[in-house]
């Protein structure tokens, strides 16, 4: 996979995706909104995340927030209303056999093997 080194080329309306060696960086890119999670950034997420998955020169990926007050926010958060959020975009993220495939996969350096479910 290769990575523009223009920054603005990198860019698209939800996330910013750079590679340093076998890091690849994943930025959540809406600060107006405290890089809530929605469905255009989610299908730009996935599809930065399968064009990785075939890249063999990787072996870490990070996935960060792009805005210093999402942290700061979030402690204006209920631990309640909290952990509900973090349970509703975990299952959004890792719902689908072939996202846990993925996911496991990559863990142990292999190519998945996809079911497309």
């Amino acid at each position: 996979m290769e990575f523009p080194k223009d920054p603005d080329l990198r860019r698209d309306k939800n996330i910013i995706l750079t590679k340093e060696d076998t890091i690849a960086t994943i930025q959540l890119n809406r600060p107006d909104v405290l890089n809530a999670l929605n469905h255009q950034q989610m299908s730009e997420l996935s599809v930065s995340l399968e064009q990785l998955d075939t890249d063999n020169s990787v072996n870490c990926i990070i996935i960060a927030g792009n805005e210093k007050e999402s942290v700061l926010k979030s402690f204006e958060v209920s631990l309640k209303n909290g952990l509900e959020f973090e349970r509703k975009n975990f299952y959004m993220l890792f719902s689908t056999e072939d996202q846990k495939e993925g996911m496991k996969a990559f863990a142990e350096k292999r190519k998945p093997q996809r079911k497309d479910k």
